[in-house]
């Protein structure tokens, strides 16, 4: 997915209403940077990984 902010502060208010709630929630496919006077982000959010088991 892609998102575009004009601050950091609306890109990290944006993935947080995508349902991220840990940076270790995505995986960024690329570190944000700025084109133009935006912020760009691409990020792919990653599956929720099951406890491991103690045996």
């Amino acid at each position: 997915m892609t998102i575009e902010a004009k601050t950091l502060a609306e890109l990290a208010q944006t993935l947080k209403a995508q349902g991220a709630r840990l940076i270790s929630d995505l995986t960024f496919i690329r570190a944000p940077y700025r084109c133009g006077k935006r912020w760009v982000c691409n990020v792919v959010r990653r599956k929720a990984r099951k406890p491991a088991l103690l045996q």
